[in-house]
């Protein structure tokens, strides 16, 4: 594959953000992360509260991980959102494009390797984090979303999908990481099992999460909605990001 669609793939696929627990980060060798907002930690328009995603970003943040909100919404709604969940961040950052990227980096002060980027979305979360040289973590949207542009540009995110392997037929995908992912390197399967099973949660918040949502380290078929657009115009709460 050619240096365009290797900048398209993610390195880890995950269902949930639950999934990322300190034991995650830390077999990963991550210190951060970037987060993006909508369809990755909140339904896309949604200003409900979301006790559970609070208390996951206020347990790693408990735990040492600094975080930071990279979002293509409105920035009144990234705001919103960033004040509730006690995070700095941003909105409309242009994602993919690096200007936001290196912004959070600053903030979180890391290097980009050991700063995990987590969306839902590859067109924007992934490629301007592989672009950025962050490890890139994609995660089940939460909600679908049906506008006429995000419908085109799903059609293409599952054929860059299907060339790293992941097949979308029958709305099925199989969960991955990065060692099932030819051509990327990782820890061994044995080393992701003794990480996971050995390294105790750090925050009883995350805790609780995890027992609902456990991390394993085998594959497994989840469910997922079709992604949405990456650059869409200003209607409603804002665009998504």
């Amino acid at each position: 594959m050619n240096r365009r669609t290797q900048l398209l793939r993610p390195r880890v696929i995950l269902p949930h953000i639950y999934d990322i627990t300190p034991a995650f980060m830390e077999l990963h060798g991550l210190g951060g992360l970037l987060l993006d907002l909508d369809n990755t930690l909140i339904p896309y328009g949604s200003y409900d509260e979301q006790a559970e995603v609070m208390q996951w970003a206020g347990a790693l943040q408990a735990a040492g991980y600094p975080l930071y909100l990279l979002s293509n919404a409105r920035r009144e709604r990234a705001r919103i959102w960033a004040q509730r969940l006690g995070l700095p961040g941003v909105g409309l950052a242009g994602k993919p494009f690096a200007q936001g990227y290196r912004r959070g980096l600053s903030v979180v002060n890391l290097p980009a390797h050991r700063v995990g980027m987590v969306g839902d979305q590859l067109f924007t979360d992934m490629l301007g984090g592989n672009w950025a040289g962050m490890f890139t973590i994609m995660v089940r949207p939460i909600s679908d979303n049906a506008l006429p542009h995000t419908r085109f540009a799903r059609k293409l995110e599952r054929l860059v999908l299907k060339r790293y392997g992941h097949d979308w037929a029958g709305n099925s995908w199989a969960s991955r990481d990065s060692a099932d992912l030819p051509g990327t390197a990782a820890a061994t399967p044995a080393a992701q099992n003794a990480a996971i099973q050995n390294a105790p949660l750090q925050n009883a918040a995350i805790q609780n999460i995890a027992t609902q949502n456990p991390v394993t380290s085998g594959t497994k078929l989840i469910r997922i909605t079709e992604t949405k657009n990456t650059q869409m115009t200003e209607s409603g709460n804002g665009r998504q990001d």
